[in-house]
């Protein structure tokens, strides 16, 4: 499981050296992807956008898919220190009142680098990230 996870962190730090997005001050467009996903051998439906060649997932969509499982975090919102807060090993908690959003695929959004803090198991980590509609 913390192999899974520091592959994902690693493949988040890869991702922006591999591609440079376009970037206007702190933003880049980013179009709803149209890449399949997987968890255990069956195809889900994710929202997921492609920022300048790298697909970016929300950390929620992907901890509920992985909740059950040997791989499962939680995701928590830390207003008081801007702050995403991961805990591995832990089932996900879905929002009290979840974000269903529609995103349609001949938009294009605009997507900020995050200035929000990355905390895995109380740890920072140093990863690119980015908001779609806060």
């Amino acid at each position: 499981m913390k192999r899974l996870m520091k592959l994902l962190l690693v493949l988040l730090l890869l991702a922006p050296l591999l591609s440079r997005p376009a970037l206007t001050g702190n933003t880049a467009q980013a179009m709803l992807t149209d890449s399949k996903t997987y968890f255990n051998g069956e195809e889900q439906s994710l929202y997921g956008f492609n920022i300048a060649g790298s697909n970016y997932y929300s950390l929620r969509d992907i901890a509920k898919q992985l909740s059950g499982t040997a791989s499962q975090f939680d995701v928590t919102w830390n207003k008081q220190q801007n702050a995403v807060e991961i805990v591995t090993g832990q089932a996900y908690t879905p929002e009290a009142s979840p974000n269903s959003s529609y995103y349609s695929r001949s938009t294009k959004y605009i997507a900020s680098l995050s200035t929000s803090k990355i905390l895995v198991d109380g740890k920072q980590q140093q990863i690119t990230a980015y908001t779609i509609f806060n």
